[in-house]
């Protein structure tokens, strides 16, 4: 039942966590930012990696999530930051690294049925927390997302 609360200071992924385990690795953040879950460089360039927890019945919850980007891309650095973001009742909120913040519907065939984006700057080595709550109201999905440092 809910709530759930990962911290990845075991160095593991969840057992439940779908498709999470094979694209994703626990570690320790450089400069003492603690642990997180980090994306493995061997999945192939441009390809999403996206990983499901919970019942696809599930709804009217809230994701909370925190957020460390880097500016080197296997140990090179590099002026883009990844996209990252976080799923809640199959729409996502994405900050993505053209320095967008993004709620869209889910992207399988990178298909949109719905997009919102706004700009919104970040820098590298620099915490975000996102905050996603969806509500379903006289059958419709209400999202709410924000993100602050």
């Amino acid at each position: 039942p809910l709530p759930w609360n990962f911290d990845f200071e075991d160095k593991k992924v969840p057992l439940h966590w779908i498709g999470m385990a094979y694209r994703h690795q626990p570690i320790e953040l450089p400069a003492g930012a603690g642990n997180g879950l980090v994306k493995l460089s061997t999945i192939p360039k441009g390809t999403r990696s996206q990983g499901f927890l919970g019942l696809p019945k599930t709804k009217d919850y809230t994701v909370h999530a925190e957020f460390y980007a880097l500016d080197t891309k296997n140990n090179v650095p590099t002026n883009t930051l990844p996209d990252m973001g976080i799923v809640n009742q199959r729409y996502t909120l994405a900050l993505e690294g053209a320095q967008r913040l993004q709620i869209r519907s889910c992207v399988s065939l990178l298909e949109q049925r719905f997009a919102v984006t706004i700009s919104f700057e970040r820098q590298a080595k620099t915490w975000y927390v996102l905050k996603f709550r969806s509500e379903t109201q006289q059958g419709k999905t209400i999202l709410r997302g924000k993100v602050w440092k």
